[in-house]
């Protein structure tokens, strides 16, 4: 299909009208997806990164149409999309993400700092053959993050992923909580990332005040300064990560009770 019947296929799905040939034309475009996606996904797995794929289903595409009026499904970046999760912090996701933007025809779309509705991640946008193909990189917080939100969601409204605030109390009790979840991940994230850094530079100066220490005992004090300042950023990220822990123990189930017992 070219771009422009694409695009109007895509207005006549976003319009809501009786359109008996819509929903084939609409899977023919899904299924084109397939070939590149597939192709990606190999590339990607022989330089060792694993990944898993989907394609948008047509409920999801039809409602992202009507939530963004002036998007094109031409334009559409993730109908065909591979994850990648388990990354160790943000600095190695930033780091994936230069790699894939050096090997690949692609694009960044970062919402590390940006959350989208508490959302965290980078998407790297690549195009092939034509085609666009979206790869998330997600550290294991945000993925944890992420299937939560996304159960809420199928368990109320899929809006709730895109900022509706839930009718029912403990759905939006629940989805507070996600969101400030997602600021305590951010924040251990952004801290883990900066202590790992001034822990070279600290450690680097300690190494130097130990060594004058050992000659002028003056400089003992800057030595256990320095280890004081080290430790209490250390027990910081302690206690950050014990209470993003918590909050993530008292949601889950929260959300199954959901799933269970229904948004009424």
């Amino acid at each position: 299909m070219t771009h422009g019947v694409i695009d109007r296929l895509g207005e006549r799905i976003r319009s809501g009208a009786e359109d008996p040939s819509r929903s084939a034309e609409l899977q023919a475009s899904r299924r084109e997806h397939n070939a590149p996606m597939a192709e990606l996904q190999e590339r990607l797995r022989e330089v060792g990164i694993d990944s898993t794929g989907r394609i948008k289903s047509p409920e999801r595409i039809g409602t992202k149409l009507v939530r963004q009026p002036t998007l094109r499904l031409s334009q559409m970046q993730d109908i065909a999309g591979l994850r990648h999760v388990g990354l160790p912090g943000i600095a190695a996701q930033e780091e994936l993400a230069r790699r894939l933007m050096a090997t690949f025809d692609a694009s960044i779309d970062n919402l590390l700092f940006d959350p989208r509705f508490g959302y965290r991640a980078v998407h790297v946008i690549v195009r092939r053959d034509g085609f666009l193909v979206e790869v998330q990189l997600r550290t294991n917080d945000q993925n944890e993050w992420a299937q939560l939100m996304e159960q809420l969601a199928d368990a109320c409204d899929p809006a709730i992923q895109y900022g509706a605030e839930p009718a029912f109390p403990l759905a939006k009790t629940v989805a507070r909580d996600l969101a400030a979840l997602s600021r305590s991940i951010l924040e251990l994230e952004f801290n883990d990332q900066f202590n790992r850094s001034m822990d070279t530079v600290n450690g680097a100066l300690l190494d130097a005040a130990s060594s004058i220490a050992a000659q002028d005992p003056k400089w003992l004090a800057e030595v256990q300064r320095l280890e004081a300042s080290m430790a209490a950023a250390q027990e910081r990220q302690e206690v950050l990560r014990a209470q993003v822990s918590e909050a993530t123990t008292k949601i889950a189930p929260a959300i199954q009770s959901l799933i269970v017992g229904g948004c009424h």
